[in-house]
């Protein structure tokens, strides 16, 4: 089993004082893979980012925090490989920020996608 994890804690300002815009204060990421039995693992990805303050001059609402989870199983044997991918399991509502004042709705992210792979080597 192998388990990684990380936490980063941001509290930045620009020259004049003022917290810079588009960046989490909190963000932690994690990630768990454990084999199942042989040729057969798992894995599960984790993403938490938290509220985005805006520019100074822009008057809507932070961007809210997400939890993203992403699971994968992998199975792998004689040259053959296959692997089950869904991202974003539980339809996280993900926003990247638009600029002021040229889009009032802010960039929607991808939600849950599921995903298929094969390969076979000879």
């Amino acid at each position: 089993m192998k388990l990684y994890c990380n936490y980063s804690y941001l509290y930045a300002k620009d020259d004049q004082g003022r917290f810079l815009p588009n960046v989490p204060r909190h963000m932690l990421k994690g990630y768990l893979q454990k084999e199942l039995v042989n040729s057969l693992d798992t894995s599960v990805k984790f993403l938490y980012v938290g509220k985005k303050r805006r520019y100074y001059f822009d008057t809507r609402d932070p961007l809210k925090s997400y939890t993203k989870i992403d699971w994968n199983l992998h199975y792998q044997k004689d040259g053959l490989n296959i692997n089950l991918s869904v991202k974003n399991i539980f339809d996280a509502d993900i926003r990247f920020p638009s600029y002021p004042y040229t889009y009032e709705e802010d960039y929607k992210q991808e939600g849950r996608t599921f995903m298929i792979s094969l390969e076979k080597q000879f």
